[in-house]
């Protein structure tokens, strides 16, 4: 997230940096420049969305270590039971310990699946409105320029008036 935040900085010194069209707010920013950060910024966005794959897989993670925890004290109570004469109560008091640890793994991934999903969109989200603020910036400097250039070639294609001097 730091890359795309840094390319971020640098897009913003260029605007910051680039000449003001005179009697405008507007100003001539690098296309070339403009365009390679937004190419940038493209490559970048993955790095994010591999972010919040990472807490996913994560999420994965930890219910596989609590299924194998839950089959483990399944597995011991298992072979105390074996030994006991108790074995029914031992095996239910097992499976409810079991069932318990599941629910509330699950509930866990559950929360961190919608945590990692959120934090996804939320960066997603914050880095289109940055890339369209940027872009909005850059086409009204173009259509500045654009108008301005249309200005200059009415000027030129005015035909001067001659006058005949008696």
């Amino acid at each position: 997230m730091t890359e795309i935040l840094t390319i971020i900085d640098e897009f913003e010194n260029l605007i910051q940096n680039s000449r003001r069209v005179p009697m405008s707010s507007s100003v001539r920013v690098d296309q070339k420049q403009a365009m390679a950060l937004i190419d940038r910024m493209r490559i970048s966005v993955p790095s994010s969305v591999k972010e919040g794959e990472r807490m996913m897989q994560d999420r994965d993670q930890i219910l596989a270590e609590a299924r194998s925890q839950a089959e483990g004290i399944l597995q011991d109570a298992e072979e105390e039971a074996a030994g006991m004469v108790a074995e029914e109560e031992i095996m239910n008091r097992a499976r409810i310990e079991v069932d318990s640890l599941l629910a509330a793994t699950r509930e866990e991934v559950v929360r961190m699946r919608a945590d990692a999903e959120k934090y996804q969109f939320d960066q997603l989200e914050d880095l289109s409105n940055t890339v369209s603020g940027l872009l909005n910036e850059v086409h009204r400097g173009m259509s500045e320029l654009q108008f301005r250039m249309g200005e200059h070639e009415d000027e030129l294609a005015e035909e001067p008036e001659y006058r005949e001097f008696v």
